[in-house]
């Protein structure tokens, strides 16, 4: 969930309780906007409204643990996300690979603004292939270490810390 936190989202930790459903974590999520003061209190209700009824046109659930609910709304003049880090699984019905829900990216987009919709979320998957092609690169020399090392039984993360420096030139 790492990966989430570089977008310049606030990282919010959504409770167990928060964790029943995909209904209860959106308006957690949703909840943690308005804390932050970036929705008003009153359009929250309406906001978690048209999120699930969007949910409920196909789900965000796009795979691996990870759900994008999105949302084009006159609640926000800027484009308006919260990343949540789930403490534990969330039934995400309909996600894409019909697995659980781990990690939550969701934005709301200005309603006047539709390319914004588009390109914010265009943004966030953009950097997660980006981040995992960086980390298939990374295991292939972590595997090529650990075979120049003699293939040692055991787990040691010594072989990424070294294919990580490799990629970015430190030794």
């Amino acid at each position: 969930m790492e990966r989430l936190e570089a977008l310049g989202y606030p990282v919010v930790d959504v409770p167990e309780g928060a964790c029943a459903s995909e209904e209860a974590a959106v308006a957690y999520l949703v909840d943690a906007l308005v804390r932050t003061g970036r929705v008003h209190p009153e359009n929250a209700p309406g906001v978690v409204q048209r999120l699930l009824q969007r949910e409920a046109v196909g789900s965000t659930g796009i795979g691996e643990g990870l759900a994008l609910p999105h949302l084009s709304t006159a609640a926000v003049s800027d484009v308006t996300g919260v990343i949540g880090r789930a403490s534990v699984e969330i039934p995400w019905p309909g996600a894409f690979d019909g697995g659980p829900v781990r990690a939550l990216c969701l934005l709301l987009t200005p309603l006047a603004r539709p390319t914004d919709a588009l390109l914010s979320q265009q943004a966030v998957i953009r950097y997660l292939l980006r981040r995992r092609a960086t980390d298939h690169v990374i295991r292939q020399r972590a595997y090529r270490h650990w075979e120049a090392a003699g293939r040692p039984a055991c787990d040691d993360w010594r072989f990424w810390f070294q294919a990580e420096r490799d990629l970015i030139g430190r030794r």
